[in-house]
C-alpha cells in the first residue's frame, strides 16, 4: 500500500461517476500483506478524502487481527469485514468500527462452493437483525462458484422480512 496515492486517486474518480449509488468499498488485503500502520493510515486516509462513501476492509494476513490493528481501522473510520469461513479470531467489539457492519459470506465450510442451511441463514439473520439496530448493515454473498448465492440472499432476505 505503499506509493498507491496516485492509483487512489484516480479509483476515486473513476468510482465516483457512480455517484449516489456507490454504497461502500471494500479494500480486501492479499493474505501477504501484513498489517503496517503508517501505511495503512496513509491509504485509508486517501480513500476517506477522496470519497463519499464508507470504507470496509477484509484483510487476510493474521497481523490485521489484533489489537493495534483494531484501533488503527476504528481512527481511520475503517470497519472490518466479518467474513464467513472466519479466517482468525478478532475482537468481539472489531466488528463494527464506524456506522457500518458489512457480512461476507464466501460459503462454508467450502468456500465459493458450499450452500448455506437455513439454520445458518437463520442465524444470520439474527446477527444482522442486532447489528442494524445501531449500525447499517451490508451482507454480501460470494458462494457464486456452485450457484448458491442468489437463492441464499433471496432466503436471507424472506427471514428479514419476517
Amino acid at each position: 500500500m505503499k506509493n498507491a496515492d496516485n492509483l487512489i486517486y484516480d479509483f476515486c474518480e473513476q468510482v465516483s461517476g457512480l455517484g449516489s449509488k456507490l454504497g461502500c468499498v471494500l479494500v480486501q488485503l492479499p493474505p501477504s500483506l501484513a498489517f503496517e500502520k503508517s501505511g495503512i493510515v496513509q491509504t485509508f486516509t486517501l480513500l476517506q478524502q477522496n470519497l463519499r462513501c464508507a470504507v470496509v476492509c477484509e484483510p487476510r494476513n493474521r497481523s490485521w487481527f489484533s489489537p493495534d490493528a483494531d484501533t488503527t481501522l476504528m481512527q481511520c473510520n475503517v470497519s472490518r469485514v466479518v467474513a464467513d469461513p472466519q479466517l482468525f479470531k478478532s475482537s468481539p467489539d472489531a466488528v463494527a468500527q464506524n456506522a457500518l457492519a458489512y457480512y461476507r459470506l464466501h460459503g462454508s465450510p467450502e468456500i465459493y462452493y458450499s450452500d448455506y442451511k437455513i439454520d445458518a441463514l437463520q442465524n444470520y439473520a439474527s446477527s444482522l437483525r442486532d447489528e442494524s439496530l445501531t449500525h447499517t448493515v451490508w451482507c454480501i454473498f460470494d458462494n457464486t462458484a456452485s450457484g448458491h448465492a442468489i437463492a441464499n440472499a433471496d432466503t436471507l432476505q424472506r427471514l428479514l422480512d419476517s
